[in-house]
């Protein structure tokens, strides 16, 4: 299981990551849900590519497996 998140990740192992990512990913307007691009762009591209926080969404990502605990 993935413990935390990273900017190298793909978008498609953070979204596999934890149930709520995808919420995330939409909160920054990354639509990765209906984009091809996630099995190949990393978190980091996604997020420059979409003009998006790089730091504070790897922050809320992580933040998902705080909040449950683990």
């Amino acid at each position: 299981m993935i413990m935390k998140i990273t900017k190298d990740m793909t978008i498609f192992e953070a979204l596999r990551s934890h149930p709520q990512a995808g919420a995330v990913f939409e909160a920054f307007h990354l639509p990765c849900s209906d984009c091809m691009a996630v099995v190949e762009d990393t978190v980091e591209r996604g997020a420059r590519r979409h003009g998006a926080d790089l730091e504070l969404l790897l922050t809320r990502l992580n933040a998902l497996f705080t909040q449950e605990g683990k």
